[in-house]
């Protein structure tokens, strides 16, 4: 009878990523941590029946520290991949064992430029150098705050139901996760529409139900518009309207929505026409290296210091209504700007600084 544990406790631990084909090769390691009674958690803890995205994106973000085993299998993983970006949106600290002599990719290889790596290829005692790499906080008493999971590995009956649950869980987990992207569950991921404007012209609508799904696309997206209005993406601006006090995307109702990943967003060097509306964004300075913008709307957002708009100097619209401005006198500084959109409440203000000779001035009441 083998003895797997998993910590559920609220100690510092590690958490430990790796591919089910590289199973045999990294289970030595997770016995030898183990063994010195480094508190750990891996996928050993995912019970029968369990959400296991759930339980694999709470235990990550939890944990103090990840250990990757990174190799081809790895790679070709998607829910690998997923770990190594939610682990690098919540800034985690991160180790990375490279298994195998190969190249990162050029986009995951700059994810972890700052990170620790060891190559198994070119050591003779992998398990000393990663001990060597962990603080001593992450020891326990190898007791406390552990859930047991017993493995009889003796019994072929027992294989043949771990074969068999397995094989489901795999199933499932292929249905999920091609369902997540396809807008099959109405509790997660992205849900697209189209809709047409007054004037016949199709709109998409994206809605996402939860952040994970935004920063997965927008990791990978590489256009040069991005249109966001709280929990929504939209393809055209004029899509987001401002209605009694609230925002919408079409005729969807926006949440008030936290925008948390704005330092991918600021390293996307296409976008020249970006919407940031409804997201309680109260600072927006990392917008500064922006230069590119042509187009920015941070309306229904609470900014309190516009003093980043100065570096953007081909901005030709800006949008800041019900935006909660004090101070609009940096408009001077912007020499390309044609159009700015205002609420009413802060005309006055506006008009002490705006040459409306040269600045197309639209006030929303």
């Amino acid at each position: 009878m083998k003895q797997y544990k998993t910590y559920n406790g609220n100690e510092p631990y590690l958490f430990i990523s790796y591919a089910h084909r590289d199973s045999d090769k990294v289970l030595p390691f997770i016995e030898e941590l183990d063994k010195a009674n480094f508190r750990l958690w891996y996928d050993a803890g995912i019970n029968v029946g369990a959400n296991w995205p759930e339980v694999v994106a709470s235990h990550l973000l939890n944990s103090e520290k990840v250990i990757f085993f990174i190799s081809k299998a790895f790679l070709d993983s998607q829910n690998c991949l997923r770990e190594i970006n939610y682990a690098v949106s919540e800034r985690k600290e991160m180790l990375c064992v490279l298994m195998d002599d190969i190249k990162l990719p050029e986009d995951m290889a700059m994810q972890l430029s700052t990170v620790k790596k060891i190559n198994m290829t070119t050591l003779k005692d992998t398990s000393e150098k990663i001990e060597e790499e962990l603080d001593q906080s992450f020891i326990g008493d190898g007791i406390s705050g552990y859930e047991q999971i017993n493995r009889d590995r003796s019994s072929a009956n027992i294989w043949r139901i771990v074969s068999i649950v397995f094989a489901s869980l795999f199933l499932i987990s292929a249905i999920f996760i091609f369902g997540y992207f396809n807008n099959w569950f109405s509790f997660a991921g992205v849900k697209t529409t189209s809709t047409s404007d007054t004037s016949g012209k199709q709109i998409e609508i994206s809605e996402f139900k939860d952040s994970l799904s935004r920063d997965i696309m927008l990791k990978a997206y590489d256009g040069a518009s991005l249109y966001f209005c709280g929990n929504y993406m939209v393809s055209d601006p004029e899509a987001i309207i401002c209605k009694d006090g609230k925002w919408y995307a079409g005729d969807n109702e926006a949440s008030s929505s936290d925008f948390s990943d704005i330092d991918v967003l600021t390293s996307k060097d296409k976008i020249e026409y970006l919407a940031l509306v409804n997201e309680n964004i109260t600072d927006a300075s990392k917008l500064s290296s922006m230069n590119q913008l042509i187009y920015l709307d941070l309306s229904g957002n609470k900014l309190n210091d516009l003093s980043f708009l100065k570096d953007l100097n081909k901005l030709q619209i800006l949008k800041l209504i019900d935006a909660d401005i004090k101070d609009l006198s940096i408009i001077n500084d912007l020499k390309d700007l044609k159009y700015l959109y205002i609420s009413y409440d802060v005309l006055e203000d506006a008009l002490k600084y705006i040459d409306t000779s040269k600045i197309d001035l639209v006030v929303k009441k």
